[in-house]
């Protein structure tokens, strides 16, 4: 299959790690169909937030047989696609709001992506594309010196989640009723891991079932949560993303409970294998 060489998508990455890997997925969907061989990321934002390199501890670019590059882009840094919302295929400024446009309709050209592409992406496509998106993962060994079987983790995010009003979609009746649900299963162990474990201790109150609090640096807790077959996930995209690339992807049992919604105005289209949505907001 040809690749055009002469053509690049233009990638603004920002946010935290979940956020940075739906950038990537959208900038890759769209090279893979539109043959094209190069994607430069502006490295603005990550570098202000002394972020750069983050996403490369979990993914291999080399993987994707695309390059991928890091560069400070004036055009890019400008943040077009945020506010020309030019309805046309020609339009090369990309974001939620049209990637389907350029995905479906646009010509072979220059793109610029900047958006979260969480609510852009249908299961469809999702499915279709997790295979590429997963020979990146930099799988560390699913086997450890700590006994997954019949243990459980369980996702809390504290901090910013509290603050911006989202822990209000998986209150303690949402995790109380997903801890029920894994012990009829079975499950009698549960791993909390946090960002907060102030928070998480006096958000779960001495449950018994719970016996371990998580919470070291970002990367380790990722692939800590990627080891489970069993999962209780927070409405973030990074525990999504772990649970995308973790154990039950590789076909061993799993069960994966999961909220409904992103954030209170936002459902998921997207759902994993193995996922059961369970919803009290």
């Amino acid at each position: 299959m040809p690749i055009l060489e002469n053509k690049v998508i233009y990638l603004y990455m920002y946010g935290g790690l979940g956020n940075q890997i739906f950038q990537l997925f959208a900038a890759i969907i769209l090279a893979t169909k539109k043959k094209i061989s190069r994607i430069e990321i502006d490295e603005s934002y990550l570098l202000a937030k002394q972020l750069k390199g983050q996403i490369e501890e979990v993914l291999n670019f080399e993987a994707f047989g695309i390059e991928i590059t890091y560069r400070k882009k004036l055009i890019t840094k400008l943040r077009l696609p945020r506010f020309l919302k030019i309805k046309s295929k020609f339009n090369p400024f990309v974001s939620d709001g049209n990637f389907y446009r350029a995905l479906n309709s646009a010509p072979r050209m220059n793109f610029y992506l900047d958006g979260y592409f969480i609510d852009a992406i249908d299961q469809g496509t999702f499915d279709r594309h997790l295979k590429l998106i997963s020979k990146g993962f930099r799988l560390k060994s699913l086997d450890s010196e700590v006994n997954f079987k019949n243990r459980c983790v369980i996702h809390l995010r504290g901090t910013d989640f509290i603050k911006l009003g989202w822990s209000k979609i998986t209150p303690l009746g949402y995790y109380k009723s997903s801890i029920q649900k894994m012990v009829e299963i079975g499950i009698d162990s549960f791993d909390v891991v946090t960002d907060d474990i102030n928070y998480a201790k006096s958000f779960f109150d001495n449950n018994s079932y719970i016996k371990n609090y998580i919470s070291t640096d970002l990367i380790s807790d990722f692939f800590y949560i990627s080891k489970f077959q069993y999962k209780i996930l927070s409405p973030s995209t990074f525990a999504f993303w772990a649970s995308v690339f973790g154990v039950n992807r590789t076909g061993k049992k799993s069960l994966i409970i999961a909220p409904s919604f992103w954030s209170p105005d936002l459902r998921r289209k997207i759902r994993l294998k193995n996922e059961i949505n369970l919803s009290v907001f």
